[in-house]
């Protein structure tokens, strides 16, 4: 599986809940503010503000959930998500730490919650977020994986390395496993190995984008920065989203004294992070006339 890829759960599943969950508090102890017509309808809002890309709006709809209703963890999470697409870390990590105290199954935060962390710029709380993850779903492959990363990000090599090995004897062919390993090698300092590692990962998965990263940058490395563009360019068609694929690829047509594909991959990295300062400042020098 793809790193990238949350772990989301079933649509109806979680609509199942909601509405045992909503009688279930209509009837307690605290009597709900709204009634459960008053949820539904407001449930059914912010389920339409998704299908029409518009997490503000269905912010509001969970706001007027919450205050009614403040546990309940499908709303926490719903928010959750919300932040996300916002793009607001900070709450977003607040929001599935609350999800995690009060959720009969706190995993179902992983591992949105070490990623949000990760996008906050926190490492010490994302691996720490991770781990518990991880210890709620020992032997999950894709938590322990999240894992492996908050480990190798964190200058952890010896821990990540192990882990990847594990997880690659639970589940061979795994290749972002093996291409955690990859890097390690390479950061050991075995590059053709480490490219030999890659290469056998795209043989069996050519459109494994984060492979075709990693080689291109292994086979500059290695003096080749032919093979590198080629890597790049066909990551870039895959994945035309991708920022770190053009944030390589402007470097290397820089180094290249290639002016117009260097322009090509900055200007598109600026469209993709509009905030990536690299772009910016290498857009304008680009645009100088050549001394």
């Amino acid at each position: 599986m793809d790193p990238r890829t949350l772990l989301n759960l079933a649509g109806q599943a979680l609509l199942a809940l909601l509405l045992i969950w909503t009688a279930g508090q209509a009837t307690g102890d605290r009597p709900a503010r709204l009634s459960p017509d008053q949820a539904k309808r407001l449930w059914a809002e912010y389920l339409e503000a998704g299908k029409d890309n518009s997490p503000r709006r269905g912010l509001q709809a969970i706001y007027r959930l919450l205050r009614s209703d403040p546990d309940n963890p499908i709303y926490i999470r719903a928010q959750a998500l919300s932040y996300g697409q916002l793009h607001d870390p900070r709450s977003e990590t607040a929001a599935w730490e609350r999800f995690w105290d009060v959720a009969p199954t706190p995993a179902d935060a992983c591992p949105q919650l070490g990623r949000a962390y990760e996008k906050l710029g926190d490492p010490a709380q994302a691996l720490d977020a991770h781990r518990r993850c991880l210890a709620a779903e020992p032997r999950n492959p894709d938590l322990m994986l999240y894992m492996a990363l908050a480990l190798e990000h964190s200058g952890r090599n010896a821990e990540a390395q192990a882990l990847y090995r594990d997880i690659v004897s639970g589940t061979p062919g795994y290749s972002d496993a093996l291409l955690g390993l990859a890097r390690i090698t390479a950061a050991e300092g075995d590059l053709k190995r480490a490219q030999a590692m890659v290469d056998a990962i795209l043989r069996n998965s050519p459109h494994n984008t984060d492979a075709l990263l990693a080689g291109a940058g292994m086979a500059n490395r290695l003096g080749d920065r032919t093979k590198a563009i080629s890597m790049l360019r066909t990551a870039a068609a895959i994945a035309p989203s991708y920022a770190d694929v053009y944030r390589l690829l402007g470097r290397l047509c820089r180094d290249a004294e290639d002016r117009d594909c260097a322009l090509r991959a900055y200007t598109t990295l600026s469209a993709i992070s509009p905030e990536d300062s690299e772009a910016r400042q290498m857009i304008s020098d680009l645009k100088r006339p050549a001394p």
